[in-house]
């Protein structure tokens, strides 16, 4: 995966994730990716494009809740002034996919071993708190 920073979009993997979402753009496939972290076992080690796209989902969540990220692209921020209220599930599984990232995944991993740990932990924290807000 290349990497150029540590927000949410500054990834190959998420920016992929986001052109498959452009392309296609469904509640159900913010839905699915976000289940598929929040379901796994503690054992379970999620990969790098697995925990990029929890990460670009749950931007969409937080964007759906009225707090998008400064860098959500034009494409996802149309179809998200398009969309109803979202129900608060949605917030709570967004939170539990994240955590999910955040303690067993490639990506935790990626920046643990990097001199980025805190950047990348103070982005993450930014999320987890426009989905609280």
């Amino acid at each position: 995966m290349g990497v150029w920073g540590v927000d949410s979009f500054e990834n190959d993997d998420s920016a992929d994730w986001i052109t498959e979402f452009i392309a296609q753009p469904s509640i159900t496939a913010v839905i699915d990716t976000l289940t598929l972290a929040a379901e796994a076992g503690n054992d379970d080690y999620l990969e790098l494009a697995e925990d990029a796209a929890v990460i670009a989902a749950a931007e969409i969540v937080a964007a759906l809740n009225h707090q998008p990220s400064a860098d959500l692209p034009d494409e996802i921020a149309e179809w998200v002034a398009s969309q109803n209220e979202i129900d608060t599930d949605l917030i709570d599984l967004a939170l539990q996919a994240i955590a999910r990232v955040k303690s067993n995944s490639e990506l935790q991993d990626l920046w643990q071993n990097s001199t980025s740990l805190d950047e990348w932990l103070t982005a993450v924290s930014n999320l987890e708190e426009r989905l609280k807000s």
